[in-house]
């Protein structure tokens, strides 16, 4: 795969090696430039695909390409096929929140992950991934974007103070923390919910040398929604009516309405996690938010509600709305570009399923709602990470093709995942809110 760009325009980059593939097989590495075809130079991508799109599966063709000051020429054998892409995980939750901009910071390492197996701890900050400097959340998924599951790697990291790190791999730093680097075999990205109940706050000066992985008992945890309940069993928290408001997004352009949950002032320095709720038209809007309210005020999770232009319900054409107020509101709002997920259920739920692989929505949250039938699913590629939580009701008559549908996203390269809504008719308890906002939160992991 090449970087992103203008074909037109846009140099032949690689920006992804697929695993087992020609490229993979002839050496290549991410980054390195395609110089010519065949004796043929190509300067765009548009040029590249030209000189590639005549030939055939078990063709040889000599493609010359520059990695730094040096020009390899290899005979590469085409295929027919690649393999799926998978993207591939580390095994960490980051720390959204931080003084400095070096490094990234690791908030919780999930069980059985590389990063667990290879001894990251809660509080290290994560400065290397193959040799790539990591500086934000976005470099440390680029890089692993590059690398496929399996596959080995170097993770570098400046250890939490108090850690003791091994003699063997430690590189002393005058006046720093000592760094250490570890051998990591990637695993794949994985959409299964986290149990983020002993995670430490986001706040960096709360790390101490004991932090534990997460799912091990943690003296510090995430501030729970707790307090009286209002009568349905769902838990208030103190002033989250008052800090939170309730209010029109308007798209003038446009003939739907939507309202947004939201605090009254955004916070200059934070990123807010967005959900996209195709909720049936006919339920009031102030009652479903005031159920999601606790865990908006929780998680600074922004929640929109729009309407479909047919007041009977979701239908295809409010597909170029949807789309339209999803980038609007990632502009305007102060939006975490991994944590972004639309929910929706039957038509509700289709439309969701289209936002994710069409329109690259990170996250999908189907509720008893199956593939659309006519959708031709197109495999997994690299720079389109897209999570899928499928809600499913334990006496749903849909839950046999439900699970086909779980198959085929899997098979696909889509990181997917289950979680069983006790009520029968998919309406969802407190404990389902809870769970879908939990999973929104940690849609950062790498």
């Amino acid at each position: 795969a090449l970087v992103p760009g203008a074909p037109f325009a846009a140099p032949p980059v690689i920006a992804t090696v697929w695993p087992h593939s020609p490229a993979a097989a002839a050496g290549w590495k991410p980054d390195a430039r395609i110089v010519s075809v065949a004796g043929e130079p190509v300067t765009t991508q548009s040029q590249f695909r030209a000189r590639m799109v005549p030939r055939y599966a078990g063709e040889q063709v000599a493609i010359v390409i520059q990695r730094g000051d040096q020009r390899l020429q290899r005979q590469v054998t085409l295929t027919a096929r690649l393999e799926v892409f998978r993207h591939a995980m580390l095994g960490v939750l980051p720390l959204r929140r931080t003084a400095s901009s070096e490094g990234v910071v690791i908030r919780g390492v999930l069980p059985g992950s590389p990063a667990a197996g290879a001894g990251m701890r809660p509080g290290d900050r994560l400065m290397e991934i193959g040799g790539e400097k990591v500086g934000s959340v976005a470099d440390a998924v680029a890089a692993l974007g590059k690398r496929h599951p399996e596959q080995e790697v170097t993770a570098t990291l400046l250890r939490n103070p108090g850690e003791v790190a091994s003699k063997k791999s430690e590189r002393e730093v005058p006046g720093k923390r000592p760094t250490q680097t570890l051998s990591v075999r990637l695993a794949d990205l994985s959409a299964e919910p986290i149990d983020r109940s002993n995670l430490p706050s986001e706040d960096e000066n709360d790390f101490t040398a004991e932090k534990k992985p997460v799912g091990e008992e943690s003296s510090k945890k995430l501030p729970e929604v707790s307090g009286p309940s209002r009568g349905d069993g769902r838990p208030a928290l103190a002033g989250e009516r008052e800090s939170w408001k309730l209010e029109a997004f308007p798209l003038p352009e446009f003939p739907q309405k939507t309202q947004i949950l939201r605090p009254k002032k955004l916070e200059p320095d934070r990123s807010y996690p967005l959900l996209i709720w195709l909720g049936d038209p006919a339920e009031p809007v102030r009652r479903l938010a005031d159920t999601w309210r606790p865990y908006c005020h929780r998680d600074g999770l922004l929640l929109l509600f729009p309407q479909p232009e047919d007041p009977l319900g979701w239908s295809p054409g409010d597909l170029k709305y949807l789309g339209q107020l999803i980038r609007i509101a990632r502009g305007r709002l102060r939006t975490d570009s991994l944590r972004v997920a639309v929910a929706g259920q039957d038509k509700g739920g289709q439309l969701a399923y289209l936002l994710g692989l069409r329109h690259r929505v990170p996250a999908v949250i189907p509720i008893d709602t199956p593939l659309p039938r006519t959708l031709a699913l197109a495999e997994n590629r690299p720079g389109l990470r897209l999570l899928i939580l499928s809600l499913e009701s334990q006496n749903s008559p849909m839950r046999p093709l439900l699970r086909k549908d779980r198959e085929r996203l899997q098979a696909a390269g889509y990181p997917t995942a289950r979680w069983e809504l006790r009520a029968g008719d998919g309406r969802l308890q407190p404990r389902d809110r809870d769970a879908i906002a939990r999973w929104i939160d940690s849609l950062d992991r790498f």
